[in-house]
């Protein structure tokens, strides 16, 4: 278990990660602006800037956002 949350730590830290997440949070926000939906905009970046308000990794504030927002909110989702 230990030797899986050091791969895990080490994933997330990477340059791919965060422009995996930055590719779908940018999906995420244009299918949130086409169903003209403000309070799933919101929540999104109000999520995301709560998340980063606990750590300092972009790609880490952006999945928080994701969650939040296609899971907990039930916004419309990517796919």
């Amino acid at each position: 278990m230990h030797k899986l949350v050091k791969e895990i730590t080490k994933v997330i830290g990477t340059p791919t990660f965060y422009y995996i997440m930055l590719l779908a949070s940018l999906f995420q926000l244009y299918k949130i602006y086409l169903d003209r939906s403000m309070y799933c905009g919101a929540m999104f970046l109000l999520s995301a800037a709560i998340a980063c308000q606990f750590t300092k990794k972009a790609g880490i504030c952006l999945l928080a956002g994701l969650i939040v927002t296609n899971f907990v909110v039930g916004c419309s989702k990517i796919i």
